[in-house]
């Protein structure tokens, strides 16, 4: 496990995120994002501090609420992504889906399901994946896998 990261609780085993142990208390200067003498500088640091800020609020809410409200946004972009707007997004997706075939998609919620399917079958879909013909096959053979596969509640094992 990396310095700073502790291991997911159950609700975050499934989807493998480990969260930063300074997310509580921390601000950016005091994660070593230091550059005062540069607007850049000031920018990562009140970007680093104003996603801070929204991270705190996600994990308020999911402790009042047991489930955070938190939208499926690409945090490069600011907004929402559909296919092939955003290449590394396409590339997550299929890394996703992949790293879910090989565990038979054990751990993969109904939403992530919905979210998988939705991606990939979008009407005209213009995915940077189609543009390699093998991987574009492999998407579609694991997607294929994932529609005809049981949903199952059991915990995916968490890459190290």
């Amino acid at each position: 496990m990396g310095q700073g990261l502790h291991a997911p609780d159950v609700r975050r085993q499934s989807a493998g995120v480990y969260l930063p142990d300074f997310a509580e208390d921390r601000t950016a200067e005091s994660v070593a994002i230091q550059n005062s003498h540069s607007s850049s500088g000031t920018y990562v640091r009140e970007s680093f501090n104003d996603t801070l800020d929204q991270y705190r609020a996600l994990l308020k809410e999911e402790r009042e609420v047991g489930k955070p409200s938190a939208t499926n946004d690409n945090f490069d972009v600011g907004a929402v992504s559909a296919p092939g707007e955003y290449h590394l997004s396409d590339t997550t997706h299929a890394k996703l889906l992949d790293q879910l075939a090989e565990q038979q998609f054990a751990g993969a919620t109904p939403e992530i399901r919905s979210e998988l399917v939705s991606f990939f079958e979008a009407p005209g879909s213009p995915s940077s994946v189609k543009k390699d013909p093998k991987a574009w096959a492999k998407v579609q053979s694991e997607l294929e896998r994932l529609k005809n596969s049981p949903v199952e509640h059991k915990i995916a094992e968490v890459a190290k």
